[in-house]
């Protein structure tokens, strides 16, 4: 099953990485100094759109039809322990239950490690506050990368989504987990200090 695309406009995107720098670097301030810094006006919009979006709504409920997913809820709580039998088990529950991501979706992702394997399930945010935070939550003075990820037009890529909300755990993360299985290609990329933006699609 295709879900349908929620577009990420209001972040002022147009595709391509300087429509979305200035909210960046707003919220790279903001996580690194609260007290000195509000988050970006249009990243507050977003997440409110983000908790009353009937696309998304209807991503939860095509999630939920589609079934049980243990491995993904055990994935969230315990990921560090993960071996490659779990990873393989955890890439199979994303092949039965997981749903086809519209083509062009924009995903983000935040690391601090050049180290990504995109050989194995890959988790993402539909947030950039979220993909910020957990790029940052090692320390800010780690080199850290931010992707924004376009979903390819030539692949048929599956995610378990969810689940969404402030009333369940790991709710306010607006997680999907996606198999890529190949990394995607880089675009374009900006970097400002020791933080790395990347377009892949």
């Amino acid at each position: 099953m295709r879900i349908n695309k929620f577009d990420i406009d209001l972040l002022g995107w147009t595709g391509n990485l300087e429509s979305c720098l200035g909210l960046f670097l707003g919220l790279y301030c903001y996580h690194i100094a609260p007290n000195t810094h509000k988050k970006p006006e249009e990243c507050i919009k977003f997440e409110e759109s983000l908790k009353i979006s009937n696309v998304l709504n209807k991503w939860q409920e095509s999630m939920a039809r589609n079934g049980e997913t243990p491995i993904f809820h055990l994935f969230q709580r315990k990921y560090r322990d993960f071996n490659v039998d779990d990873f393989n088990k955890l890439n199979m529950e994303i092949q039965k239950q997981g749903l086809l991501l519209a083509k062009g979706q924009i995903l983000f992702r935040g690391v601090c490690s050049e180290n990504d394997d995109w050989t194995k399930p890959v988790s993402t945010t539909l947030s950039p506050y979220i993909a910020i935070y957990h790029a940052l939550k090692n320390g800010y003075m780690n080199p850290i990368k931010i992707y924004v990820i376009e979903v390819p037009d030539d692949s048929n890529v599956k995610a378990i989504i969810g689940p969404f909300g402030n009333n369940v755990e790991f709710g306010q993360e607006y997680e999907v987990l996606v198999n890529f299985k190949r990394r995607p290609k880089v675009h374009e990329e900006i970097t400002r200090g020791n933080v790395t933006f990347q377009l892949l699609r």
